[in-house]
């Protein structure tokens, strides 16, 4: 399966280069190969197996740690008949009803409720610059920007700097843990499940609008996430999509920590 999975990444590597580049790369490839079968240039000794070739206490790039992958699967699945079935007939119909400047609005609303969770996330990391920054666009959007519904703070240069309190686990020196799918909000880890729980958390102490709006504003927000996330299920360029979001997933979160 890691075989296969190295393949699939390759293959959604290929897809994603300039047409002229993957030619030259499959050239470059064929040629080495059929370089190697003139030669007859032999690998391996005649009492050599592959398995003595492999160092086992190295960590491999394609590894990943997924203990629960049947549950993992399953919810996978789950998640892709749901998208494809609920969410997204929803979200294609609030597409279809909202001008786009509304969209927009929105966004930016939500966006700039999230300030609050990233400068209290900037601050637990101790990151200065980007508590000031978060600091600095909550004030202006929520006074310039009417509630954050205009987003004047990016055209000034304070660009948003989005942290959760998954990021600061992991700089506090706490790792992923197993690999995770959770419920309608896809890959995760049991680190980030957790962070997760302490922003909505955050996110409920400040979201003042939730007493008067109730079901109506978690509806919206959740809308407007799923509209600003332009993947879907099941349409990748490789039969293997699990395991490559996977490997994209934590492998982000991992340069997520190190930002």
């Amino acid at each position: 399966m890691k075989a296969l999975t190295s393949i699939s990444l390759v293959h959604l590597s290929m897809t994603h280069l300039p047409k002229n580049l993957s030619k030259s790369l499959l050239a470059t490839m064929a040629l080495l190969l059929s370089g190697c079968a003139g030669s007859a240039i032999n690998l391996f000794s005649p009492t050599d197996t592959v398995t003595e070739k492999v160092d086992h206490t190295a960590d491999y790039p394609i590894d990943i740690y997924d203990p629960w992958e049947g549950y993992n699967r399953r919810m996978y699945i789950y998640n892709a008949k749901f998208d494809r079935y609920v969410f997204i007939p929803i979200v294609e119909g609030y597409e279809a009803v909202m001008p786009d400047i509304a969209e927009q609005g929105v966004s930016n609303f939500f966006s700039n409720l999230g300030e609050v969770s990233n400068v209290i996330n900037s601050a637990l990391q101790l990151k200065p610059t980007s508590t000031l920054t978060g600091l600095g666009r909550f004030g202006l959007n929520s006074t310039v920007g009417l509630l954050g519904l205009w987003d004047p703070a990016t055209k000034l240069g304070l660009l948003e700097k989005e942290e959760d309190f998954g990021q600061t686990l992991g700089y506090w020196g706490a790792g992923a843990g197993p690999f995770l799918i959770l419920p309608i909000a896809g890959p995760s880890s049991l680190r980030d499940a957790s962070g997760t729980l302490a922003d909505f958390a955050i996110d409920n102490q400040i979201n003042l609008l939730k007493d008067y709006s109730g079901l109506t504003f978690s509806t919206v927000s959740a809308i407007n996430s799923r509209h600003e996330v332009k993947f879907r299920y099941l349409q990748g360029s490789t039969p293997f999509e699990y395991e490559a979001l996977r490997y994209l997933y934590l492998k982000k979160r991992e340069l997520d920590v190190l930002k």
